[in-house]
């Protein structure tokens, strides 16, 4: 078949790794992406639109696409329904007119709750960015009502919706550490729980001793800092893979492609908390 060419939009820091897997696929030819998270000088070749919601729109309208991955965290997605294209949603719930896949994000939050209990952390740090309609969202509802219920105390520190930066994560990290400097456990996404760990160490802290750090996504970053982190992972290569079939079935029309096709995560226990064995009891 012909290739397909296909517009990448707004999936945040796991973008790169998304998209360097999508290329793989001969089918594909990426000729267009929309990411913060992604800068114009990585990608040989394809255009950049990096300036938020009205630029992404701006890129569809200009680039003639046979599909569309997105995971763009926005307020605006009516408007990508209207444009009438073929989408797939990363861990984006647009309504039944488009495919979503996504992790179970419900499941990881349990696990991360579990293993926090396990660990005996009394006062945990929990570092959300709420956006809406995604489906990610699910973990940190069931981590923070799991732990609640277990009569441990979830320290909330709530990050604007839309930042992926480096220095956003260091923010918010500190902010956190300055406020709660007696927490025994952390929990976030990759970067902001090892920037936290990172300020920990150097405030003193021992890991694991003092402090219990579970990251989520277990992106690659995860594993090469020392201690290696106890991690939620999601497989990011059947993600795109499921995406990339998906996109394709829309196109061709030969297999009805599933609303919500949500794929399981794994945990991968590091150095960062003490090994438990997990039996899903809670």
């Amino acid at each position: 078949m012909e290739k397909i060419k296909t517009a990448f939009i707004g999936v945040g820091y796991r973008g790169k790794q998304l998209l360097q897997l999508l290329q793989t696929f001969p089918v594909f030819e990426v000729v267009a992406v929309a990411d913060p998270g992604i800068e114009g000088v990585d990608i040989s070749g394809v255009t950049c639109y990096n300036d938020g919601d009205d630029d992404y729109l701006n890129m569809l309208d200009r680039n003639m696409v046979d599909g569309i991955i997105t995971g763009a965290h926005t307020l605006h997605w009516k408007e990508y329904v209207n444009r009438k294209r073929t989408i797939v949603a990363l861990d984006q719930d647009f309504g039944p007119e488009i495919p979503m896949v996504g992790s179970d994000h419900a499941y990881g939050g349990k696990l991360a709750a579990e293993i926090m209990l396990k660990n005996n952390c009394k006062r945990v740090v929990h570092i959300t960015g709420i956006a809406p309609n995604v489906a990610a969202n699910d973990r940190h509802i069931i981590f923070e009502e799991t732990l609640k219920k277990h009569g441990v105390e979830v320290l909330d520190l709530t990050m604007e919706w839309n930042l992926f930066d480096h220095q956003s994560y260091w923010d918010a990290a500190a902010e956190a550490l300055e406020k709660y400097p007696d927490a025994d456990g952390i929990f976030a996404a990759d970067q902001p729980a090892l920037c936290y760990m990172h300020l920990a160490l150097k405030a003193g802290k021992r890991v694991p001793e003092d402090l219990k750090v579970i990251t989520y996504d277990g992106m690659d970053v995860s594993r090469i800092c020392y201690p290696e982190v106890t991690a939620i992972c999601q497989n990011v290569k059947f993600l795109a893979e499921t995406c990339a079939k998906s996109v394709i079935n829309l196109i061709e029309d030969k297999e009805p492609v599933p609303h919500r096709q949500i794929l399981s995560v794994e945990l991968r226990q590091g150095q960062s908390t003490y090994p438990v064995e997990i039996n899903d009891e809670l």
